[in-house]
């Protein structure tokens, strides 16, 4: 076994806050230089100087480090023999050495023995420096015999790990495995106000094989939302939006009409969430095939249409929401959906919700339109449009078929609250916005993808406390939305999975309700007889559906709260 710190260059743009201290040290020597040669001119003004001179002020404190802008390299390393400067921190069983010649060198993984191991190389820079900013950070990697990984997040580390508080965030780029040339691999993390600390991460986690990795970049390429009142077309009277609150369910195409029923009738509800799930169900139609999706759209939109009589007779507005975009919903190699990628897959887009919009003019229980489901960014392609911008080209369209249709936007972070501090609102009136929450997901999605089961709450979830307190937090910005802009905010997807501890889901439910109605936020819980991992009928095994006798804690938590609900008048 051999651990080594591995040495590295900044770039030649030095930080700025870098180039601060040095232009305050350089003053320094300036006075210092003129007090000396005057001093040696006349030896009576150097005893002069020495006893009545006033003493020199205190040195400066040293700048507090500026914010990077748009553009900005907050990392970059070379590696090399010749590449001095910070140091990074090897750890770890595997061998972690720097190989190749000055100019053309890599950091080398590699495991000591057959068996799977792991080995990292960490360095921290300033986080104050890139709070409140989008970041992306890039690697080169090649790699010989990779193993693939044990769990999705096991395998080849490039990453980035962010830490707030007692919280530490991940997000890691998707790597290949098997053997490979040099390719580009790359990761985004959007930075909060609080950051304390942040650190780049490269390596193999439980691991076979050789992986070499060179030129790695961290920038800057997004800042936060400028807070401030509410101003612009945004805060106009939001012509259109229906009054009610809506209380619901997410479902699919899946289900059947006498469930329908007895969501609206029995259990109360008054919306559902229905997902296109364009190519995903009953017929061989890809939709990442751009070819195939017109047609993939429209035998989704015949299955809302054979559904719509059963959900205005169960008293049920109906949230369209797009579940599957055009090029598909699974990441590509610039941590977002293809969807950002290509301009082709953005006319598409948005001319399948034109054609929806046109389809639709004048159905009095849908309710509204939701873009898109979760949508992931990562690096936009060079000729295609940020989300932001596509929601836009996206509403003017729905808007030219149906002036009054209502608009719901998710941010690009994956629907989170947090990505609402990178979204400036629409300049139409008449648009909500929406987020999903599962937090904390160690107690939401426990037992699946690995994470283990048997977590309470209130408790202990991944090393912090989590309680309703916790859980109003992770609100925060969705509050400063509101307060900022004046628009209608929904939580459109939130849940945990059956079977956690005692009454750990039914406390969690109810706090979670709490604090949306002390808000008026719209809320639809995930899911309503669609995956049954997540039903809130039983805790029997993972594949019953059938309901529990008598009913669950979490069934009477979400029913008590529907008992509110108007139904609909059309």
């Amino acid at each position: 076994m051999q651990r080594r710190s591995c040495s590295s260059r900044a770039d030649a743009r030095e930080p700025r806050w870098l180039l601060a201290s040095v232009a305050l040290a350089g003053r320094s020597l300036v006075m210092c230089t003129a007090l000396l040669l005057a001093a040696c001119r006349d030896p009576g003004a150097q005893h002069a100087a020495l006893v009545t001179a006033p003493p020199p002020p205190a040195p400066p404190l040293p700048a507090a480090p500026l914010p990077l802008a748009i553009g900005d390299t907050a990392l970059y390393v070379a590696f090399g023999a010749a590449r001095a400067g910070s140091a990074w921190e090897a750890t770890g069983n595997a061998i972690v050495e720097e190989v190749g010649a000055d100019g053309d060198s890599a950091l080398r993984f590699r495991c000591p023995t057959s068996e799977r191991c792991s080995g990292y190389a960490t360095r921290a820079f300033p986080a104050r420096t890139v709070a409140n900013a989008h970041l992306v950070i890039e690697a080169e990697i090649r790699g010989s015999g990779i193993s693939e990984p044990l769990e999705p997040w096991n395998g080849v580390k490039v990453a980035l790990i962010m830490g707030s508080g007692s919280t530490e965030r991940w997000r890691q780029a998707t790597a290949p495995t098997g053997d490979f040339d040099w390719q580009t691999i790359r990761a985004v993390m959007e930075v909060p106000a609080d950051v304390d600390t942040i650190r780049a991460l490269l390596g193999l986690e439980l691991g076979q094989g050789k992986l070499d990795v060179r030129r790695v970049t961290v920038r800057v390429i997004g800042r936060q939302r400028t807070e401030g009142p509410a101003s612009g077309a945004w805060s106009a009277p939001f012509a259109g939006l229906h009054a009610q609150r809506l209380r619901g369910a997410m479902t699919d195409e899946r289900n059947r009409p006498a469930d329908l029923a007895l969501l609206g009738t029995d259990w109360k509800a008054n919306a559902i969430r229905w997902q296109l799930r364009p190519g995903m169900v009953r017929e061989a139609i890809d939709p990442v095939v751009l070819a195939d999706y017109p047609r993939a759209i429209a035998q989704a939109a015949a299955r809302l249409d054979a559904a719509l009589p059963a959900l205005r007779a169960a008293g049920l507005w109906v949230l369209v929401e797009l579940h599957v975009p055009p090029g598909g919903h699974e990441r590509t190699a610039n941590g977002g959906f293809a969807l950002f990628q290509e301009p082709e897959h953005q006319r598409a887009f948005v001319e399948a919700w034109g054609w929806l919009a046109e389809r639709y003019r004048g159905v009095p229980n849908i309710w509204g339109f939701e873009l898109l489901n979760e949508p992931i960014e990562g690096i936009t392609g060079p000729r295609a449009m940020h989300w932001r911008a596509l929601a836009i080209a996206a509403t003017r369209r729905i808007r030219e078929a149906d002036s009054t249709r209502i608009v719901v936007v998710q941010p690009a972070l994956g629907g989170a609250p947090a990505g609402l501090d990178f979204l400036e609102p629409l300049p139409f009136p008449g648009v909500a916005y929406s987020v999903h929450l599962y937090e904390p997901g160690g107690f939401t999605h426990q037992g699946l993808d690995g994470r283990p089961s048997g977590v309470s709450y209130p408790g202990l979830v991944d090393g912090t406390w989590w309680d309703a307190s916790a859980l109003a937090r992770t609100l925060a910005p969705v509050d400063r939305y509101v307060r900022d802009y004046g628009v209608r905010v929904l939580v459109t997807e939130f849940g945990t999975v059956r079977g956690t501890p005692g009454e750990s889901g039914t406390a969690w439910y109810r706090d979670m309700i709490a604090h949306f109605e002390a808000r008026g936020l719209d809320w639809i819980f995930h899911a309503w007889r669609e995956s049954p991992v997540f039903s809130v009928e039983t805790d029997s095994g993972p594949n019953v559906r059938a309901p529990t006798a008598p009913m669950t804690g979490r069934e009477a938590a979400i029913r008590e709260a529907f008992a509110g609900n108007v139904r609909p008048a059309w």
